[in-house]
């Protein structure tokens, strides 16, 4: 019973009684928040200085109220003739200059926008103030004032006309105010959204703030910027991708900060239930409106006991509407999109003023975009959204509403979820690649910069269905059929079948014929200056140290390698092959590398040790050149085996980071999108039965889902599958395979995970299939790489799978471990990438 009563207390239904949650993490204690550019910790002043407010700190008397203040002022809100008569108020640790609460708030937005004392700001938000916006979490007075200079360049004729101010608390508690603004201005100067576009534009912005000392050292503020996108004329979805591209300091939000922006100020309960009081209680009322309009059955009849039937509303993105249906037709289209909406009021306070009374409401939700409607089709992701509402309670119901929340911010949060699995993963969405190589900026690697060639976006075209080779003519063990024993160079690779092979050397019969000889004539023929003739001066490889552009670095790679393992032997396991001479050929090529290491590597002396892992290498080639590569070389297994301490070779390479390494976002997109499809094959070119394109990517989508289990994985892989991954693991069974996901997800919880190629050749009973891969996720639990570091990291792979049937019954998983841990040593070192 108590548990029902609870959950009627809940928002989940007339949701009037607010349930508080613990903050899970203080401010104090939160690890470094890894955003677009740059990490910091937020200091304690949220949990420390923030104080929620209780009945008593509410203004009842109506003597110190914004329409009292402005009553002077001539036509619309800006600053009062006669502010010197204002009531006085104790302000304690405010310049002597401001007489009460709403003449600080009004007085320094004026001076620093109309008067343009843009440096003022520092006076007035501390070195450790924390604004929460659109855009995640701003630290300090230095983001504010950059952004306010900015805002200037690009309206010069920027103006902040007051709207409201609600205010409560004190000098003591802190004073808590919810300032309403009407921004309009003349975009004639470059904004951080593209050129000056002479439009106009006229949008209200609110800000919650909590000062104390002359300082607003909290800030809750939402600028709505769509409404300011749709009025410059730029493309919100543009602006959008733009944005996802080169995210900003502090979004997305780590689970602990948006625990402490939710739960900062906020009360243990309802100040209705904590301090009840006789007859009508604003506190419960606006809570039980706000439950209600959330809640499954609103309804204008429901409604009508909280708000006047010709209620007045402005909602974010400038919309506008009048009346209680109108009230309820938005909230029912936001919550078809997200039907599992869970809302929690974080923040009410209230200022009486006669028969009204300006109450200041903040709050927070999460929910699944489940269901299409205002933001497109489902992602099927979590999202979280909050928002800053005031109402002018006339009587004792809501005559108007402004209602804002992070709208961009959602839409930031969709797209992001667009370009990953949400759940199960296997209907991948393709993003536009965001920058062509050949506009790319210079990459600074650990040396020398460089600029990525326009091979990638030029000549790696996606590959179609027909692309697909689907007669198992040419396989690469009816290549290797005649070779004794291991799978080296065949003595009949004359007789293999012909292919067409336009603008490749003679010699070469077809694309397994060529992959083979040219690997094994560089590294058993010791014929290593031949790569210049397969690797262009142009080519672009992608491995586990970043990019290596051109051929020289290719060619000096080997001859280190020979140098360090004068016996090493590239034994060929498989390639799978898909495209052709016009469009090119992808190739996934697997090898097993072994050798003695009896000289010099760039990981130390000789060790004498004998060493013996795979390697992946996925091609795209023309014209007898290889272009474009991805290759993992597998290196922790290479340092384990020679006997090296890999932290310690971490360290090194931290040191001395490689050139190439870390790849900045535009070269970060282009190496994983890259010849990936604007849709998935399965998708674009559906075929009757079962499609392997589809199949395969289900399996992949379902290891990384969050309910992955060897029941729901049994209807893609056979129970007694065989894998070997990075690092020379090796595990038989579907139990194993979850184990080890069920380890890198423990370590990498909120993992977002893309499919970026898949190509497949047919082989009689067996499908042959490469899937390429990458992913973002937040080192945020102890687990295989050790202490979490909170940090951000890059994540892809290359996939090899052997399909049996119509079930995966071998698979071969390299992904980019080494490059991993320089990531996590990087954020422990407290530099970001």
């Amino acid at each position: 019973l108590l548990q029902l009563k609870s959950a009627r207390s809940c928002f989940a239904d007339a949701g009037y009684i607010d349930v508080a949650d613990t903050p899970t993490e203080s401010a104090a204690t939160a690890k470094p928040l890894v955003g677009g550019k740059d990490a910091y910790t937020v200091t304690p002043a949220i949990s420390q200085h923030a104080q929620p407010l209780m009945r008593h700190h509410m203004p009842t008397d109506g003597a110190i109220t914004f329409k009292k203040y402005m009553a002077s002022t001539a036509g619309e809100w800006r600053l009062p003739d006669d502010w010197m008569d204002s009531p006085k108020q104790s302000m304690q640790g405010f310049e002597d200059t401001y007489r009460n609460i709403i003449d600080y708030i009004i007085r320094i937005t004026f001076r620093i926008w109309d008067d343009r004392d843009v440096e003022y700001i520092r006076a007035t938000y501390g070195s450790d103030s924390n604004t929460f916006d659109d855009f995640g979490l701003q630290h300090g007075d230095d983001k504010v004032v950059q952004d306010t200079y900015a805002s200037m360049r690009a309206f010069s004729d920027i103006e902040c006309v007051a709207q409201e101010v609600i205010w409560a608390g004190n000098d003591e508690i802190g004073f808590h105010t919810s300032h309403r603004v009407l921004i309009r201005g003349t975009n004639n100067g470059p904004s951080k959204y593209g050129p000056a576009t002479g439009n106009k534009v006229e949008f209200i912005v609110i800000a919650n703030c909590v000062a104390k000392n002359n300082e607003i050292f909290l800030e809750h503020v939402l600028y709505n910027a769509p409404a300011l996108l749709e009025q410059l004329g730029f493309d919100i979805e543009e602006q959008v991708q733009n944005l996802m591209n080169d995210c900003p300091k502090g979004w997305p939000l780590p689970k602990a900060l948006w625990d402490e922006m939710k739960n900062a100020a906020r009360p243990a309960q309802p100040i209705s239930v904590a301090e009840p009081v006789a007859g009508f209680d604003i506190d419960r009322m606006v809570r039980s409106a706000f439950g209600e309009m959330w809640g499954a059955k609103r309804s204008p009849e429901r409604l009508s006991a909280y708000y006047t039937n010709d209620v007045s509303v402005e909602g974010a993105s400038n919309r506008k509407w009048t009346g209680l249906e109108k009230h309820c037709e938005f909230f029912d289209m936001l919550t078809q999109a997200f039907p599992d909406m869970c809302v929690q009021v974080d923040e009410v306070y209230w200022a009486n003023e006669g028969a009204e009374t300006h109450v200041a409401l903040r709050w927070s939700a999460t929910a699944t975009h489940a269901a299409a409607g205002l933001y497109g089709a489902p992602t099927h992701s979590k999202v979280r959204l909050w928002g800053l509402n005031q109402y002018d309670v006339v009587g004792e119901r809501i005559a108007r509403e402004w209602m804002l929340f992070n709208e961009f911010d959602l839409l930031l949060q969709l797209k992001s979820a667009r370009s990953c699995f949400a759940d199960a993963g296997y209907i991948d969405v393709a993003d536009t690649p965001t920058e062509s190589a050949a506009t790319a900026k210079p990459l600074v690697g650990g040396k020398d910069a460089y600029t990525v060639t326009p091979a990638i976006s030029q000549h790696a075209q996606p590959l179609m269905r027909h692309h697909m080779p689907t007669d198992g003519a040419i396989t690469f063990k009816k290549y290797m059929a005649s070779t004794a024993g291991e799978w080296r160079l065949p003595d009949d690779w004359m007789d293999s079948p012909k292919q067409s092979m336009q603008g490749f050397e003679d010699t070469y019969r077809n694309i397994i014929d060529y992959i083979i000889r040219i690997t094994f004539r560089i590294w058993d023929d010791r014929d290593v200056e031949y790569i210049r003739a397969t690797y262009g001066s142009d080519s672009n490889t992608f491995d586990d140290f970043g990019l290596q552009h051109g051929d020289d670095k290719v060619v000096q790679d080997t001859y280190a390698s020979m140098r360090a393992f004068s016996d090493i032997e590239c034994v060929a396991q498989e390639v799978i092959w898909a495209g052709n001479d016009e469009i090119g050929f992808h190739t996934s090529h697997r090898v097993l590398i072994r050798g003695t290491n009896n000289g010099p590597s760039k990981y130390g002396p000789a060790t004498g040790n004998k060493v013996e892992f795979i390697v992946i290498a996925n091609c795209v080639a023309k014209n007898n050149e290889i272009f474009l590569e991805h290759v993992l070389y597998n290196a922790p297994a290479l340092l384990e085996q020679l006997g090296f301490d890999i932290e310690e070779q971490v360290q090194n390479l931290m040191n001395d980071c490689p050139k190439g390494w870390p790849l900045p976002k535009a070269l970060w997109d282009e190496m994983k999108n890259a010849a990936r499809p604007a849709q998935p094959i399965s998708v674009a070119e559906p075929v009757a039965g079962f499609d392997i394109d589809r199949m395969v990517r289900s399996a992949f989508g379902e290891m990384w889902g969050a309910k992955r289990s060897p029941e729901r994985l049994s209807a893609y892989y056979t129970n007694d599958v065989s894998v070997e991954g990075a690092s020379n693991r090796k595990w038989t069974g579907l139990e194993k395979h979850c184990e080890f996901f069920d380890m890198l997800t423990q370590a990498f919880p909120d993992m977002c995970v893309q499919v970026d190629e898949v190509y497949w050749a047919n082989e009689g009973a067996e499908t042959h299939v490469a899937l390429r891969w990458s992913a973002t996720a937040t080192h945020a639990a102890a687990g295989l790489y050790g202490a979490p570091t909170h940090s951000k990291v890059r994540l892809w792979g290359l996939n090899q799978y052997d399909v049996v049937g119509e079930r995966i019954a071998r698979e071969w998983m390299l992904f980019n471990e080494f490059d991993i841990l320089l990531q996590l040593r990087t954020a422990n070192s407290g530099l970001m990438h």
